[in-house]
């Protein structure tokens, strides 16, 4: 029953994945506005998607801690969540609007983030506040990526 579970939850993860809308370079907006916004956007994707309610979370994160069957099973979300962000990455650095990095390591960097932060809220019994996480995650990592001659005068 359990491995049902996860598979559905899985499968529903994946889908809403796949769908997500691939970074497009800005036009006509000023590049830092958009790199905040779609960062911003794009982590509230994954919490709507991977965190869909507090128990669903709380099922996905812990069951990722465990061994065996649902930890390899729940890579797959991982796996495919890290890719997409990576492409986006690579696009905006093909678009020049980020500085070179490693696309990889950052998107790791920014769903590792997500998990830490939803499952500390979830083991302290706090609620997630998506908005603030969000926010602070989008400009925390834009203000770090974005070329300089994208940012506003100081």
């Amino acid at each position: 029953v359990l491995a049902a579970l996860i598979d559905r939850i899985v499968g529903r993860v994946l889908v809403a994945v796949g769908q997500w809308t691939p970074f497009t370079p800005p036009d006509g907006v000023p590049a830092d506005e958009h790199i905040v916004a779609f960062v911003e956007e794009r982590c509230r994707q994954i919490m709507d998607v991977v965190f869909a309610d507090a128990d669903t979370a709380r099922l996905i994160l812990h069951m990722a801690r465990s061994a065996g069957f649902v930890r390899k099973t729940l890579t797959r979300i991982d796996a495919q969540v890290v890719g997409v962000i990576e492409a986006d990455i690579c696009a905006a650095m093909n678009a020049g609007v980020l500085r070179p990095c490693e696309p990889h390591i950052v998107a790791e960097f920014i769903v590792g983030g997500i998990e830490k932060i939803v499952i500390r809220a979830l083991d302290d019994g706090r609620g997630i506040d998506i908005t603030r996480i969000v926010r602070v995650i989008a400009v925390l990592v834009s203000s770090g990526l974005v070329r300089d001659e994208h940012r506003p005068p100081a």
